[in-house]
């Protein structure tokens, strides 16, 4: 039986083996649920505090020694109410419980049997809200463990070891089998098999995993609706104005018919003007950003894409292939330095004449090791790409460049082309990659 049904495809691939969001009862019991009491259902499970609670039948899933646990919930009490309540519970030990008085109040975490850390009441009450909504975002690996109450961190790198045995039976909002009932409501519930980067946590507790789009500074799907001849360009969805125009007085990439994008011939290009919402650094401090875009190249020796640089002046970042190699970078422009990902030995010949997606992200922190780049929404750089000194980028009011650098030009199709003005989590590029890829066939 699947448990992890009521997760998206990305969570998956980053490990969620079970997850709930407690449509209706007959949804939690098709989960693998029994329900005690008589709590109601609705998008949420609302549990008295003396007889409600949810038991699940957990298929146990290969941990070894990580885990990571989000929660979203509304609590009816205060933090500080005199009695045990139990978040959640397992019978092989995984466990959050609030504390009565007798034990200051803390928040115990609970691994494989074994107590991480009591959370002190002074550390985590000013965070807690009652009567309304509450994130809790547990990523742990044996000597290793954090915590978010809300976009707070209540505890970081906590050393306590713990090793996995087992998980079976779950209970939520109270204990297996009874005692020490949740009083309020249960809205998500999701366990991975991965300790879960921070980035991604922040994410969860601020709502931020599924909603990234919204961070898009230039979205250019290059569908057919989004196809101005009349003014010989395809427009910039993001609300930015990054519209991309064929290069004056040369030959117009060709607009594919039966799928995204457009055709460049190995000797055309499409330029999207340089704007504050497409540079990423003032000379002094770079800003976290990412770009990903779909290409269907025809060879990867010089499948140039995307560069906003030029080699007479004017460098801030590039992404693209050369040599049958990837290569991401920002540059300084006042040193010439600049540093950047690729990856040598990659084959990425064997994605010839096959949409690829390539997205590359960064930090924003002034060094190579804060850049990265995945294919497919799996991560393949592996070496630096980097040369003399480097502060930051700035603007230089070089235009983005798609389709060529100097002499190279791409020979193949370009769509969905997008830049974020943050760095994307590694469930994000999964979730982008998965959304886009069902729309290649799209008109």
């Amino acid at each position: 039986m699947s448990l992890n049904k009521n997760s998206q495809s990305c969570e998956r691939q980053r490990g969620c083996f079970f997850a709930d969001d407690f449509l209706t009862r007959a949804s939690v019991e098709e989960n693998n649920g029994t329900v005690y009491g008589a709590p109601t259902f609705g998008g949420k499970v609302i549990l008295d505090g003396s007889n409600d609670r949810v038991e699940y039948n957990i298929v146990t899933p290969d941990l070894p020694d990580r885990f990571s646990c989000f929660m979203k919930f509304v609590p009816y009490f205060d933090a500080d109410e005199d009695k045990l309540r139990r978040l959640y519970h397992s019978t092989s030990g995984f466990s959050v419980m609030k504390l009565q008085d007798a034990i200051n109040n803390n928040l115990r975490i609970v691994m494989d049997g074994i107590i991480i850390h009591d959370i002190d009441y002074a550390v985590y009450s000013p965070y807690w809200k009652i009567g309304e909504i509450n994130t809790l975002f547990i990523s742990s690996r044996s000597g290793d463990t954090d915590v978010w109450l809300n976009d707070v961190k209540i505890l970081s790198n906590d050393n306590s070891g713990w090793t996995y045995s087992s998980f079976d039976n779950l209970c939520l909002g109270g204990t297996v089998g009874g005692g020490a009932e949740f009083f309020g409501e249960i809205h998500e519930f999701r366990m991975f098999g991965k300790k879960i980067a921070g980035n991604e946590a922040v994410d969860y507790n601020e709502n931020k995993v599924f909603n990234y789009r919204h961070k898009a500074v230039v979205d250019l799907p290059m569908l057919i609706e989004h196809h101005d001849n009349v003014n010989d360009q395809t427009l910039d969805i993001s609300g930015n104005g990054n519209h991309a125009v064929w290069t004056p007085g040369a030959t117009q990439p060709a607009k594919n018919t039966y799928q995204p994008g457009y055709y460049w011939n190995g000797a055309n290009e499409m330029l999207i003007a340089s704007s504050a919402s497409n540079t990423f650094g003032d000379g002094t401090t770079d800003k976290p950003f990412s770009v990903s875009y779909w290409v269907k190249a025809d060879n990867f020796t010089a499948a140039r894409s995307i560069y906003k640089r030029d080699p007479g002046g004017g460098l801030e970042y590039q992404i693209g292939a050369s040599g049958n190699r990837i290569f991401f970078n920002c540059f300084d422009d006042s040193t010439g330095g600049y540093i950047g990902r690729t990856n040598p030995s990659y084959p990425l010949d064997n994605h010839t004449n096959q949409w690829v997606n390539i997205l590359g992200t960064y930090n924003g922190d002034g060094t190579a090791s804060g850049m990265m780049f995945y294919v497919n929404s799996q991560r393949f750089d592996t070496s630096n790409s980097a040369a003399g000194a480097y502060t930051a980028m700035e603007d230089t009011g070089q235009p983005i460049i798609l389709g060529r650098y100097t002499t190279g030009y791409l020979s193949g199709s370009m769509a969905h082309i997008k830049f974020f003005n943050r760095e994307l989590t590694e469930m994000q590029v999964i979730d982008l990659y998965t959304r886009e890829q069902f729309m290649l066939n799209n008109l």
